[in-house]
């Protein structure tokens, strides 16, 4: 007896058989997800991709769960890009290209999208009274102790410092007095709302050792933190500085204008599970066209 899931992943499977334009179908979490991965699947993809974040019948399910939820039936065909949350840091087991999974390695799409000297190099096309990169390298300092401390409470059942309390601590907006000399007031107050919990009493090196193996350090935490939270107060930062400018909007002109190019290890972590993809297909398709000659 089939599911839902089952069925629908069936159709989304045998889809390029129908329709001999589409390459394969990727199931993303929400719409604004596309903004981020069809850029990266069409510079480095194989063809042409379908996109979609909802149930056949138009009733409206995103989220990484929806997507998950076809995890059996997953293949070179059909295949899911989610964001890695915390299931990268913590190891959750088969979140992997082999399972025909893409995650973005950073908690969400919407740090690479705040990815700092990439960030800070769109933005001074339009504007150069602010410095992002200083600005996000000053916040990760900030905000990697309390990563290690959150990771230690996830690993262990540890309920007094999760997630809801880590992004209390991070404003979504803030005065433009505090971001002079390079946003010290709005740094200070990010510090004061972490330092209210305890962080010198637990020890962390166990979480230092297993960050470190993943790639993230002092100096790239921010990427590894809930992206919605660093992209909230990205965005108002910029609107601050980009409202005088006619015709520019700081989210669709600046924040969203991702370099695909770019070269940090989470983005080409990605780059390399899309040519994986592709290898996957190949292999299919030599496959075909060997017994394909065969037959005749």
């Amino acid at each position: 007896m089939t599911n839902e899931y089952q069925d629908r992943a069936n159709y989304y499977n045998n889809l390029h058989l129908i329709d001999d334009s589409i390459t394969a179908v990727v199931h993303l979490e929400d719409e604004e997800d596309c903004l981020f991965w069809k850029p990266l699947l069409s510079h480095y993809g194989k063809g042409d991709y379908k996109y979609i974040y909802h149930t056949r019948d138009n009733n409206v399910r995103g989220g990484c769960e929806e997507c998950l939820n076809y995890r059996p039936y997953l293949s070179p065909y059909f295949f899911i890009c989610i964001d890695s949350d915390m299931r990268y840091i913590l190891g959750e087991e088969n979140i992997n290209v082999q399972h025909y999974i893409c995650q973005t390695y950073t908690y969400s799409i919407e740090n690479h999208f705040c990815e700092a000297s990439n960030l800070q190099k769109r933005f001074l096309e339009y504007e150069s009274g602010f410095n992002f990169d200083e600005f996000l390298f000053q916040l990760s300092a900030i905000v990697y102790q309390p990563l290690l401390l959150l990771t230690h409470n996830l690993r262990n059942k540890i309920s007094d410092f999760g997630i809801r309390e880590f992004r209390a601590c991070i404003p979504h907006q803030c005065l433009r007095s505090d971001l002079n000399n390079h946003a010290a007031g709005l740094l200070d107050t990010i510090r004061c709302n972490f330092n209210k919990y305890n962080f010198e009493n637990v020890n962390l090196s166990e979480e230092v050792t297993l960050l470190n193996s993943l790639g993230i350090t002092v100096n790239n935490a921010y990427m590894h933190v809930r992206g919605h939270d660093i992209a909230n107060l990205v965005v108002y930062i910029g609107n601050l500085f980009c409202k005088h400018i006619q015709g520019v909007s700081f989210k669709n002109n600046i924040y969203y204008n991702i370099n695909i190019s770019a070269k940090y290890w989470e983005l080409n972590n990605i780059i390399s599970d899309i040519n994986e993809l592709n290898k996957a297909l190949i292999k299919i398709e030599d496959w075909f066209l060997i017994n394909k000659k065969e037959v005749k």
